[in-house]
């Protein structure tokens, strides 16, 4: 895995759940709390 050495961390964030039916509030979830970090980090693929 490669990975940017601009920063000290590398974090990697993956959702994963059973239902299929939960698709839409856990996707927002995710969405959501990585947009929460952008103060805190320096980019993403």
């Amino acid at each position: 895995m490669a990975y940017s050495m601009a920063g000290p961390l590398y974090i990697g964030w993956y959702s994963v759940w059973d239902n299929s039916a939960d698709d839409d509030v856990n996707e927002r979830w995710h969405h959501d709390t990585l947009k929460s970090l952008e103060p805190i980090t320096r980019g993403q693929l």
